[in-house]
């Protein structure tokens, strides 16, 4: 018996046992915000540089087209303060987005319009020194009226597009020594769809573009999961990565039905643990992303902590 007791403790020496773990939450992942008041941006605001700590934001998704404070495209019209905006940013460690949003860009018709916009972009990088790491375009061809009847054309077109910005874009890293990556935006339901040549989307999708950013609006956590994981596992064959959004505007019928504005923190931290517990086990997921910046913050500011993490 005596002997026994000693060869366990030996073995307690070197094989320690950890009655409990540090389990991984959602306050571990990455966090990105999509960003449309570019007025930040040229107020300098410092109040919101507090912000983005408070509400643990690596990744600021900033508007770079039209503003209507300005009537006027906010980029061209001034690029010395985006440079000053993203060198501050930088400086703390965050990446900058240059965020567009135009539904029209989808067809082959205004590819043009699409391009112009994109080189303002390439443009600023090429001539500052404080570059924004990623183009972030917001084109969603599922808002047309005639979305059922031509998804299939509309979705080749915009593959089309997406193909060309891609390589104004290679084409402008090679020239400027720089690395912006391609980040487009995708509605999570659109993770099943197949041309009728049998061809799914998403690896099509993934083999042009860096980086997909979900719109996985939904309030039902085995959707948001599963979902999710359909884009993760198809990143991961293209090596190429995935974040992940949710939305917490409310306000309307339509958005009310997506919302997580409605949750109590308890139930957001466990909506967001059940699909972090899950999507970290992916290389190809980034971050979560949350639409929008000011609804994020308005929900954090008026709802209590919630029941404290587990450990």
């Amino acid at each position: 018996m005596k002997r026994w007791l000693l060869c366990f403790t030996i073995i307690l020496m070197y094989f320690p046992i950890h009655s409990t773990a540090t389990a991984s939450t959602h306050n571990d992942a990455r966090y990105g915000s999509w960003m449309w008041d570019a007025s930040y941006v040229y107020n300098q605001d410092q109040e919101f540089f507090g912000e983005l700590d408070a509400l643990k934001i690596d990744t600021a998704i900033m508007n770079v087209g039209y503003d209507p404070n300005l009537k006027a495209h906010v980029l061209q019209s001034k690029p010395e303060s985006y440079d000053s905006f993203i060198q501050t940013l930088h400086e703390q460690g965050r990446e900058v987005e240059a965020l567009y949003g135009n539904s029209d860009w989808a067809l082959d018709a205004y590819y043009w319009h699409l391009k112009k916009n994109v080189q303002i972009v390439l443009d600023y990088n090429r001539d500052y020194s404080n570059r924004f790491d990623a183009l972030h375009l917001d084109i969603e061809p599922h808002t047309f009226p005639d979305w059922e009847q031509n998804k299939e054309s509309y979705l080749t077109q915009y593959l089309a597009n997406l193909r060309k910005v891609k390589n104004l874009i290679d084409q402008h890293n090679i020239a400027a020594s720089d690395s912006l990556r391609l980040v487009v935006v995708v509605p999570y339901w659109l993770h099943d769809y197949k041309f009728s040549d049998g061809r799914k989307f998403l690896p099509k999708l993934f083999g042009i573009v860096d980086e997909v950013a979900v719109m996985n609006y939904t309030r039902f956590n085995s959707v948001y999961i599963e979902a999710g994981v359909e884009f993760l596992k198809a990143a991961e064959a293209a090596g190429k990565q995935v974040s992940i959004g949710s939305e917490f505007l409310s306000g309307t019928p339509e958005l009310d039905w997506i919302s997580l504005s409605s949750f109590t923190r308890a139930e957001l931290n466990d909506y967001l643990n059940n699909a972090y517990s899950v999507f970290h086990t992916y290389d190809s997921f980034k971050q979560f992303n949350v639409h929008t910046f000011e609804a994020y913050k308005e929900y954090i500011e008026t709802h209590p902590a919630g029941d404290p993490e587990p450990q």
